[in-house]
C-alpha cells in the first residue's frame, strides 16, 4: 500500500509539473505574440514596410519580394506614371495613415490590432495578425483585414501578383 501511495503521489506531482509547464509555455507564447504585435504596430506607424515584412513567414516574404521586384521593373519601364504599388504594401485594412496602433488581444495564434486613423481618431478599425510557429519563433502568416473591408494581406499580394501577369 505504501508503494501505491508513493506512485500516486509521484504521478500527481508529475502531472502538476506538466500543467505548470504548459501554463508557462502558453504565457510565454502569448507574450511573444503581443511583442510581435507591438513590433508590427511600430513598423506601420513609422511607415517602415521592410520592418513589417521581416516579421512575416519566409514564404510570404518571398511573395512580397516578387511583388516589389515587379513594381521596381514597372517603374523603370513607365517613368512618371503611378506604379502598381504607388500606395505601398497594404499592411492595414485602410491605407489611411494610422494615428495609433495597439495590440488589443491575443487569442491563440491571432493578435487583434486596433487602429485609429489620423483623419478621424474615433473611427477605429481592427485587423488581425495570423501567427504560426516556426523554428525562428512566431511569425506572421497573414493579416486579416477588418471585417468591414474583408480580405487579407496574403490574398492582396496573390491578387497583385496575378494582375502583374
Amino acid at each position: 500500500m505504501t508503494i501505491s501511495r508513493s506512485r500516486r503521489a509521484g504521478t500527481g506531482a508529475a502531472m502538476g509539473l506538466l500543467l505548470v509547464a504548459a501554463c508557462n509555455a502558453t504565457a510565454g507564447r502569448k507574450a511573444e505574440a503581443e511583442t510581435l504585435g507591438k513590433r508590427f504596430c511600430a513598423a506601420v506607424l513609422a511607415g517602415n514596410e521592410d520592418a513589417a515584412v521581416t516579421l512575416m513567414a519566409a514564404e510570404l516574404q518571398d511573395e512580397v519580394a516578387k511583388l516589389k521586384a515587379f513594381d521596381a521593373g514597372w517603374r523603370m519601364r513607365n517613368p512618371g506614371e503611378k506604379p502598381p504599388l504607388g500606395e505601398g504594401l497594404k499592411l492595414t485594412a485602410w491605407q489611411d495613415a494610422a494615428q495609433s496602433c495597439t495590440p488589443k488581444a491575443v487569442r491563440g495564434a491571432e493578435v487583434v490590432l486596433a487602429y485609429a486613423p489620423a483623419s478621424a481618431p474615433a473611427d477605429v478599425w481592427q485587423d488581425r495578425l495570423m501567427l504560426v510557429q516556426r523554428d525562428e519563433g512566431l511569425v506572421m502568416e497573414d493579416i486579416r483585414y477588418d471585417p468591414r473591408t474583408g480580405g487579407s494581406f496574403r490574398a492582396w499580394v496573390d491578387g497583385s501578383l496575378r494582375s502583374a501577369g
